[in-house]
């Protein structure tokens, strides 16, 4: 039997929420997770059931979506790795048909975390405030595009981690249908013609909407180091998928520059020019 812990709820609040965010963060259920999935390493089974953390919500959905997306990293690290030998190659294309068939389910459950979430948590659009905009200039392929607003920061500072881990999922994803579209004739599901050609189509919504929801935590505020250290890791984790264009990732760059300039961590300037930190 697992218990809730007596963290504070990470609900429809502002400043008391995402204390709740940062000390749910610095446990190990949040440093683990995110340590497991940098590294392309399985979740131990103790980090596995996050009742213990968090109380239910999207959060804790989001933390469950955060370990399967752990797991299929590791093992497309695995399948890779094996299709430089390829020995038995029957074999090894029924386990890349095996993975694509659980990146297509987890596919579709982050879209169900999306449209199962409270009302409380449903965000808006908005253009980009002249203010905002003289600092913190889109992308040229997106100037064009209202950015994103949520009810408070804790918020957005969740919806962020989603799309950084859908990002991961999709460019894997679509990665392994690549890795195997030459291969033997398909036999399984997915079908690889429709999702070679829906999925890119999903990753360039994805990489917008990753950048059009960052001015909000820049509008009206000042990027505080605590607000800082948890805006990094989405932002790392979604330039490490190598997913956005030239100016779209110098842009992310230039964002994990400044939040360097506030927290002290100069390791954010190197993410876009260090393998170790790509998928």
């Amino acid at each position: 039997m697992t218990t809730h812990s007596s963290l504070p709820s990470v609900g429809d609040g502002d400043e008391g929420d995402l204390d709740a965010l940062i000390l749910s963060t610095m446990l190990l259920a949040g440093y683990s997770l995110k340590a497991c999935l940098n590294k392309a390493e399985a979740v131990p089974y103790y980090l596995r059931d996050n009742d213990v953390y968090f109380p239910p919500g999207p959060q804790r959905d989001l933390d469950v979506l955060q370990v399967r997306v752990t797991d299929l990293r590791a093992r497309y690290a695995a399948i890779v790795k094996s299709s430089r030998s390829r020995i038995q190659v029957h074999a090894w294309s029924e386990s890349v048909a095996r993975l694509l068939a659980q990146f297509d389910e987890v596919h579709n459950a982050f879209v169900d975390w999306m449209q199962g979430l409270p009302m409380g948590w449903r965000y808006s659009k908005q253009r980009l405030s002249a203010k905002t905009s003289d600092t913190l200039a889109l992308p040229a392929e997106i100037s064009s595009e209202d950015v994103y607003t949520f009810n408070n920061i804790t918020q957005a500072i969740v919806w962020l981690q989603y799309h950084a881990l859908h990002l991961v999922a999709t460019t894997l994803y679509l990665r392994l249908l690549r890795l195997n579209i030459h291969d033997e004739p398909w036999q399984t599901y997915p079908d690889p013609a429709t999702s070679s050609q829906t999925l890119p189509q999903t990753l360039n919504k994805l990489t917008a909407s990753f950048i059009l929801k960052i001015p909000f935590f820049y509008h009206h505020r000042r990027l505080t180091p605590r607000k800082a250290l948890i805006l990094a890791w989405p932002i790392t984790i979604a330039v490490g998928t190598k997913a956005f264009s030239d100016k779209q990732e110098a842009w992310l760059q230039s964002r994990l520059d400044g939040i360097a300039d506030v927290t002290g961590a100069q390791i954010l300037r190197t993410i876009s020019q260090n393998p170790a930190f790509w998928f």
